[in-house]
């Protein structure tokens, strides 16, 4: 009878045990990423992951340690560590109803820490955050941020498994999950230790410079560039800036930005350096007011091209460079010896250039693109403008001489039209009869003068037949303009 007793008071020790254990748990280092400029942060999740379903999250104590080269001892009294909250246990309805917080955080040693999150709903164990189970991804119980004290070292953070064994528990907050796995570790470099970073304006663009006290594990830099320091950044170079892999010495390093717009009058400029891991940490953002060329205008008026721009009154330029294009993309070509006027009063730099025909009959379009460089004694250029583009828009009506004259079979008849309207261009005979109506329907305001743009004939009348050589005259029709030309078929 007294071992009947002693195997069932067994029995039920078993089942007691078995119930009041339930699945095993694991925690892991994710999302490890360096933050701030002046002050500098090591950020990172701590995750975890049951090993079977239906599991939710309470009370939970996790020990930390920590290379104290790189943070510093006794991070928690010294307020060097910040946690808060991760996604498995946020509260419900943005904080409406307490779920979760962050309890004590200790110096359990001064190399490790320990933060404690508690459940404050055990009699409701449903509402805890159900812990995924493998081989489902972890899930975020913590995030965690570091304040650094020596870049050149690495975090050296790993969790002491020992002291978290029989302190995780389920929602109830008297299952303990077991076992308690704790193994991963993170000993991720920290950034580069940047001691100055600048910027000045040049002639051939800005040029930047840092200089780095220490690095480790650095691949390179990319720099990054604004119009305003809370806008859009993008980046300067696309090959990156070689780096000095792991170096306890300081070293300096070099660019020019020379994509600059002269018209910009300030640019705010960062380095991101990228370690072999991928992991990228950005400098502060630094100023510079770039010199320009101000106020470049451009204007087409009877047949002629104006420029007007202005520098700064302290900038000395002994001479201009002008380069046009008909193309945006395409080739510039650089005007020989342009006669330039200046008005001292207002620093401003005029140029006109007469356009003939001929160049409309070489380059098609209704855009012409112009830049000016300002160049030093010795030819350098010290600032160079942004391109501008002038839009072809005549002043007046006119019909010009069709080529090529004489012709045979096939001619153009160049125009050009100061405002939007519906064209026509009727070809007679020396009787005045009507050989061809060219119905060109509605054109808008522009030069129609290369073979592209202006009007065709192919020497053929409205029945589609070759007409015989001869004078010819071509008139055109546009709104209340009317003009008549003659032109000479010669087989």
């Amino acid at each position: 009878m007294f071992k009947k007793m002693v195997l069932l008071s067994f029995i039920m020790v078993f089942f007691y045990t078995t119930w009041a254990f339930g699945a095993g748990i694991t925690f892991t280092f994710a999302n490890g990423k360096i933050t701030g400029t002046s002050t500098q942060y090591y950020e990172f999740d701590v995750m975890v992951v049951a090993d079977g379903s239906g599991t939710r999250i309470g009370d939970t104590q996790t020990y930390i340690n920590y290379n104290t080269d790189a943070f510093g001892e006794n991070i928690a009294s010294s307020g060097k560590i910040t946690v808060t909250e991760g996604d498995l246990i946020d509260d419900l309805f943005g904080g409406i109803i307490d779920l979760y917080q962050i309890g004590t955080i200790n110096d359990n040693a001064p190399s490790r820490v320990s933060i404690l999150a508690e459940y404050l709903q055990p009699g409701t164990p449903d509402l805890g955050g159900l812990v995924p189970a493998t081989p489902n991804p972890p899930a975020q119980l913590l995030h965690v941020k570091i304040e650094i004290a020596d870049p050149s070292k690495t975090a050296g953070l790993s969790f002491e498994q020992s002291l978290m064994e029989n302190a995780q528990y389920q929602s109830d907050n008297s299952t303990i999950y077991d076992p308690v796995i704790a193994t991963d570790t993170d000993d991720t470099p920290l950034p580069v230790e940047l001691s100055s970073f600048t910027a000045i304006d040049s002639a051939a663009g800005v040029e930047l410079e840092w200089t780095t006290q220490t690095e480790v594990n650095n691949i390179g830099f990319y720099i990054y560039r604004s119009e305003t320091k809370e806008g859009e950044y993008s980046r300067v170079n696309k090959k990156i800036i070689e780096g000095a892999g792991s170096s306890a010495m300081p070293r300096t390093y070099k660019y020019i930005d020379d994509s600059v717009d002269s018209n910009v009058d300030t640019y705010f400029y960062y380095l991101e350096d990228v370690d072999i891991a991928g992991i990228k940490n950005k400098s502060q953002v630094i100023k510079v007011t770039h010199r320009k060329v101000s106020k470049l205008t451009a204007e087409y008026h009877n047949n002629s091209v104006s420029l007007k721009w202005s520098v700064e009154p302290e900038l000395y330029i002994p001479a201009w460079n002008i380069y046009r294009s008909a193309d945006a993309n395409g080739a510039y070509v650089k005007l020989d010896e342009p006669k330039l006027k200046f008005d001292d009063a207002t620093h401003t730099y005029g140029f006109t250039e007469p356009f003939p025909l001929e160049y409309f009959y070489r380059h098609p379009g209704e855009h012409l693109y112009y830049y000016v460089e300002g160049m030093d004694s010795d030819g350098k250029m010290l600032i160079k403008s942004r391109t501008i583009k002038i839009e072809i828009i005549p002043d007046s009506f006119a019909l010009f001489q069709n080529y090529p004259n004489p012709y045979n079979p096939e001619t153009w008849i160049p125009y050009q039209l100061p405002g939007d309207t519906t064209v026509t261009i009727k070809i007679y005979d020396v009787t005045g009869h009507l050989v061809k109506a060219l119905s060109l329907g509605e054109k808008m305001a522009g030069m129609y003068i290369s073979k592209d743009r202006a009007a065709y004939w192919n020497g053929r009348n409205e029945a589609g037949e070759k007409v015989s050589s001869g004078l010819y005259f071509y008139a055109i029709e546009a709104g209340n303009f009317r003009a008549i030309k003659r032109m000479l078929l010669v087989k």
